[in-house]
C-alpha cells in the first residue's frame, strides 16, 4: 500500500490557520501508529537514564542568548520594544532577557526526545512528522533529518519541552498541579479545549523558577524575529527591505549585506513547495535562523487583540481558542513572513505548516 493510500484510510482533519483575520483550513492526515515495540534498553541504548549520551550525536540543537550584547537594554534589567504588527498597532513591551532554539526543532532532535519520552512516562497525541512529507512517526532519514518536525499539535510541542528538559537534566515547565510537583507528560487531540481548567493540557500550570525547555511568548517571539525592532513589523527577520521588496535595500542590521526575503526565508516563491533544512537561510543580527517561513512557530498565548498601555513580560489573555502561531511558512507567500504578522491555531490542530522552537530563561 503506497503512502498516499495510508493517509487516505487512517485521516483526520485538525488544523485551521487564522489568516489575517478569517480561518483557512489545512488539511493533512494523521497515522497515529506507535513504532517503539522493538526499542529495548541496555547499558549502550538510546534511552540510558536521564543523560545527554543520545543527543550527542544530533545537530541543530544549539541555542542562542537573544540580547546579548545589551541592546537595548534597560536598567531594571528588562528590554524594552515596540511589538508593533501594523503602522498603526502595538505597544510597548518589556521583556527579560532570555535563551532562544537557533533553529526550529528539526525532526531529529523531536524523534530522539519523543522516543526517549515514550519509555518514560510521556504520551503525546502526534508522533510528528519529518518536514512537510515524511512518513508519520518513522524514523529520521538522513535526506532530510534535519527538516523542521510538523504536523504536533500545541500541546504536543509544550509535553516535548518538558520530555527534552527531564532529558537533559533541567526542571521542567509544565505541570497539572498547583505546587508544581506532578509533570504534564500526557496529551491528546481532543477537540474540547479547556483554556479554563487550571492545570488540564490546555492551561497547565508554570513552575517559576523552571530551568528547562518551553514555548517562547509571542512577545518573546516577536522581540527575536524583529530583533528588538531593527527589522520593522512588515519585513522578513533578517531581511534589509519589506517582505515584497527586490530591490532597494537598506543595510540596517549592519552586517555589510543588503538581504530580501528570498535571502532569509523559504516561502512558496523558493521552496519548491516543501519544507526545507533548518538553517539553510541567512540569519538574523541576533543569529537566529528561519524566524520567517519555512514553518510557522507555535506560541504559548491565546491569540487576542493587542493590549492596551506597557506591559511587561505579557503572556496573552488568560483563555482564548486559539494558541498563537509565527512566521509563515513554505507554503505561503511572503507576506506571511513579516515579523508583525500574527497567526494561530486551535491547541489540537497540527498540519505540515506548524512547527516550533525552544526558549529558555536567563
Amino acid at each position: 500500500m503506497n503512502k498516499k493510500s495510508t493517509f487516505s484510510t487512517l485521516c483526520r482533519v485538525l488544523c485551521s490557520v487564522l489568516v489575517l483575520g478569517s480561518s483557512a483550513s489545512c488539511t493533512n492526515f494523521m497515522d497515529f501508529q506507535e513504532a517503539i515495540g522493538n526499542i529495548k534498553k541496555g547499558p549502550n541504548s538510546l534511552f540510558d537514564g536521564l543523560s545527554l549520551k543520545s543527543l550527542s550525536s544530533v545537530s541543530m540543537r544549539d541555542v542562542a542568548t537573544v540580547d546579548d550584547d545589551g541592546y537595548l537594554l534597560a536598567a531594571d534589567g528588562v528590554t524594552a520594544y515596540t511589538q508593533a504588527t501594523s503602522t498603526t498597532t502595538g505597544f510597548v513591551h518589556k521583556i527579560k532577557p532570555f535563551t532562544m532554539g537557533t533553529y526550529e526543532v528539526t525532526y531529529e532532535l523531536w524523534y530522539t526526545v519523543r522516543s526517549w519520552a515514550l519509555l518514560n512516562g510521556y504520551n503525546f497525541a502526534n508522533p510528528g512528522r519529518e518536514g512537510n512529507d515524511g512518513t508519520i512517526g518513522a524514523a529520521p532519514t538522513v535526506a532530510a533529518k534535519l527538516e523542521p518536525v510538523t504536523t504536533i499539535n500545541w500541546r504536543d510541542s509544550m509535553v516535548w519541552c518538558n520530555a527534552y528538559s527531564q532529558m537533559a537534566g533541567k526542571i521542567p515547565y509544565y505541570y497539572t498541579d498547583a505546587s508544581c510537583t506532578a509533570v504534564l507528560k500526557v496529551v491528546d487531540d481532543s477537540t474540547t479545549i479547556t483554556a479554563s481548567t487550571l492545570g488540564s493540557q490546555d492551561a497547565p500550570y508554570v513552575k517559576a523558577d523552571a530551568t528547562g525547555y518551553r514555548l517562547p511568548t509571542e512577545g518573546e517571539w516577536q522581540y527575536a524575529a524583529s530583533c528588538g525592532g531593527v527589522y520593522p513589523y512588515d519585513y522578513a527577520s533578517g531581511a534589509d527591505a519589506n517582505y515584497n521588496a527586490t530591490t532597494g535595500g537598506i543595510d540596517i542590521d549592519g552586517n555589510g549585506a543588503v538581504r530580501y526575503s528570498s535571502d532569509v526565508a523559504w516561502s512558496n516563491e523558493n521552496s519548491s513547495s516543501k519544507t526545507q533544512p533548518v538553517g539553510t537561510r541567512a540569519a538574523n543580527k541576533f543569529g537566529l535562523y528561519d524566524m520567517s517561513g519555512n514553518v510557522f512557530e507555535w506560541c504559548w498565548d491565546w491569540y487576542g487583540s493587542n493590549p492596551a498601555g506597557e506591559q511587561t513580560n505579557y503572556k496573552g489573555p488568560a483563555t482564548g481558542s486559539h494558541r498563537i502561531s509565527r512566521g509563515g511558512s513554505w507554503y505561503y507567500h511572503t507576506g506571511y513572513l513579516q515579523v508583525g504578522y500574527r497567526g494561530g491555531s486551535y491547541p489540537y490542530g497540527g498540519c505540515n505548516l506548524i512547527g516550533f522552537r525552544i526558549t529558555e530563561d536567563r
